[in-house]
């Protein structure tokens, strides 16, 4: 093991990208229990280690900060000589508590607890890193055995596919359903549209600019979309509506009849456009995701069938439910109306219609 090695640096964590290169960077030892030392084969690069090289964010250091966190290597450095030569893998969000709210409900990105790299260690632009053995993904050794297979490609599962497929998940697209894929040319967009597609089903229609409808070869570009559809090039009333009508022609296109929106759209855009206006491309019913964000559920509800109206009668009759009730004349019903109107009603209003 040197004692320096190659890595890219943040000097001084500014408001700008401060990035460089060395190969005078010194090589930290494991010094607390549980850390070991990982020899980083491949990382990949996110969108978020830019992000992550400016500020600094809170949390972040703000000085020889190193970036990268969906790293490949093996450990060649721990206090415990079984998980020397293991194969592991790096993640942002390292370990959780798993025993808070947030992780006994599973949503253990918001883990107050959580070891995150790189934010409590430097990350995976260098060639040695230290981090807690439990940061750490173990992984089978065919990462690295696999004929035919660079472990470079499996760097896209750590964040980007696992993204990816959480997005999905929540999509709950079945197959045949249709799903807009918004960024689909993106390092998670176009992971988002293969699983979608090859793993749920899905028929996908994918948005991005135009200029980058050609970046995948025809054999690629069919794993990961059906239909192709470019971005909205103005913010004018009359680009939105051929945006919203070039939509709707792929949905008729792959569903053969109909003009409604897609079963879901799943946003992996890096810019608030592509989180604007999503419901308009939506059908009733259909589910909308946006990636990167707050695992929220924000769900649109109407007075349903019959069936519902039938319960909650039921409930009222057993006591379950006592509505507060004002009756009143039918002459009562323009100032009632009208009180709706003004916010000044409270319960429930029924007019008593026959004598």
């Amino acid at each position: 093991i040197p004692k320096v090695q190659r890595a890219v640096v943040t000097p001084v964590v500014g408001e700008r990208l401060n990035l460089q290169i060395t190969d005078n960077a010194p090589v930290v030892y494991p010094t607390e229990e549980g850390e070991v030392l990982v020899r980083i084969a491949w990382t990949g690069i996110c969108r978020s280690d830019a992000c992550f090289s400016i500020g600094p964010e809170p949390g972040f250091p703000s000085h020889n900060h190193i970036a990268g966190h969906e790293g490949i290597g093996r450990i060649v450095r721990s206090r415990d000589e079984q998980w020397i030569g293991k194969a592991v893998a790096t993640r942002y969000m390292g370990s959780t508590c798993g025993e808070c709210l947030y992780c006994v409900k599973g949503l253990i990105e918001s883990c107050r607890a959580q070891t995150s790299l790189p934010k409590h260690y430097n990350g995976t632009f260098q060639e040695y890193m230290v981090a807690p053995l439990k940061a750490l993904v173990m992984l089978p050794d065919w990462i690295f055995t696999t004929p035919d297979i660079s472990p470079a490609r499996y760097t896209a599962a750590l964040c980007s596919g696992s993204t990816a497929l959480n997005g999905v998940r929540a999509a709950d697209p079945r197959p045949g359903d249709i799903v807009v894929v918004i960024g689909v040319c993106g390092a998670i967009g176009h992971l988002t549209g293969m699983i979608a597609k090859a793993v749920f089903g899905a028929r996908v229609i994918g948005v991005e600019f135009p200029g980058k409808k050609d970046c995948f070869d025809a054999v690629a570009a069919e794993k990961i979309y059906d239909v192709f559809v470019p971005v909205v090039a103005g913010s004018g009333e009359a680009d939105w509506e051929q945006y919203l009508q070039d939509l709707r022609d792929a949905c008729h296109l792959l569903r053969g009849s109909g003009s409604e929106g897609a079963d879901a759209v799943i946003s992996t855009a890096s810019s608030v456009a592509g989180f604007c206006n999503l419901p308009d491309l939506v059908r009733d019913g259909g589910s909308i995701v946006c990636l990167g964000y707050r695992q929220l559920k924000i769900q649109g509800s109407l007075m349903a069938g019959s069936d519902s109206a039938m319960r909650v009668m039921e409930w009222i009759r057993d006591g379950t439910i006592e509505p507060q009730i004002r009756e009143v004349g039918l002459e009562d019903v323009l100032g009632c109306l009208q009180g709706s109107l003004d916010f000044r009603n409270s319960g429930k209003t029924v007019v008593r219609v026959a004598s």
